[in-house]
């Protein structure tokens, strides 16, 4: 995303991880080109297969500013997660970002 005015942008994460195995820490992180924006969840080895998190910021932005989003986990012992897309009607992967003021 690229911000295409200077001012305060409501941005939006929401990342749906399947294939868990026992992956342990998750972290989701909104880059912008003023801040690191952060959620973190902690969970017990092989309680969980899947796993949604969310996140949403306020940012200030000046033109032309940009925002990624990036996924980070710890403690799964291979490739085996993957980020779920698909259509409307599923829970999926998402980013959102608007102009607020």
């Amino acid at each position: 995303f690229t911000a295409p005015v200077t001012g305060i942008y409501q941005l939006n994460a929401c990342v749906y991880i399947t294939n868990i195995t026992i992956g342990t820490t998750f972290l989701l992180l909104i880059n912008t080109s003023n801040g690191i924006y952060q959620k973190r969840i902690d969970v017990t080895a092989g309680t969980v297969d899947t796993l949604t998190l969310d996140l949403s910021v306020l940012a200030d932005m000046d033109a032309a500013d940009t925002v990624n989003v990036h996924i980070d986990n710890s403690g799964e012992a291979g490739d085996t997660q993957d980020i779920f897309g698909g259509n409307a009607a599923t829970i999926a992967t998402s980013f959102s970002g608007s102009l607020i003021n």
